[in-house]
């Protein structure tokens, strides 16, 4: 049942940000595809176990554990990329209007009575 938020992840990220139809929200489609990865993970299990049935005790173990963080794993790994390439794209030209670089940083003063 929950197989149907796969592929509708996919086709609202693409309506999202291929098509330009800003009336979605990201935050939809997080949840959507967040939705997506229940039924997933449930698979990835299933096979996993049905391998280690024929694989034997000590390769079912291991491509269990393996395999059995996956999903954090391919998570962890693609917003690595995101907050990468965000961080990329950012400026690191901190130049103030006078053309000077000015690193510092103004901090209100605390006086201890």
């Amino acid at each position: 049942m929950l197989l149907i938020f796969i592929p509708l992840g996919w086709i609202l990220y693409l309506v999202r940000h291929k098509g330009g139809v800003d009336s979605i929200s990201d935050t939809v489609i997080f949840i959507m595809n967040f939705i997506a990865i229940i039924p997933l993970a449930g698979l990835l299990g299933f096979a996993t176990e049905e391998a280690a049935m024929r694989l034997g005790q000590t390769m079912g173990g291991l491509l269990n554990a393996t395999l059995g963080n996956a999903v954090e794993l391919i998570v962890a790994i693609l917003a690595l990329i995101k907050v990468s390439s965000r961080n990329r794209s950012r400026s690191t030209d901190w130049d103030t209007p006078n053309g000077t670089a000015d690193n510092s940083v103004n901090l209100p003063s605390c006086n201890p009575r």
